[in-house]
């Protein structure tokens, strides 16, 4: 488990931390001569990019636990509704969406 309490006080505040994560999901999206495999842009967040995928849920241990609804629903709305592109990834990426199942089930920390 990564020591959440720990990053956000290296930022200084609550307030700040959120703000850094509001700041990576308004980013224009894509990196630039990047990997091929580091895909699912919103923002700067790229869900198909595993160790990705439990940064909406970083809000709810700010206090913005309403930010990790919007956001968690939202990728869930972008990137696993359609079968075929969900299947692609299980296929691919299998144990790794174990951070994306809990929010399809309505289940968010906070």
């Amino acid at each position: 488990m990564h020591d959440v309490q720990g990053l956000i006080d290296l930022f200084g505040s609550d307030e700040r931390f959120i703000a850094k994560l509001d700041g990576l999901f308004a980013a224009a999206p894509g990196i630039v001569n990047g990997p091929p495999d580091v895909t699912g842009f919103i923002g700067q967040d790229a869900q198909g990019n595993e160790p990705s995928n439990h940064i909406p849920y970083l809000y709810a241990f700010a206090g913005a636990a309403w930010k990790t609804q919007y956001w968690a629903r939202k990728v869930m709305a972008r990137w696993y509704t359609d079968y075929a592109r969900w299947h692609s990834w299980q296929r691919r990426r299998g144990p790794a969406l174990q951070l994306v199942r809990p929010g399809s089930a309505g289940f968010l920390p906070g």
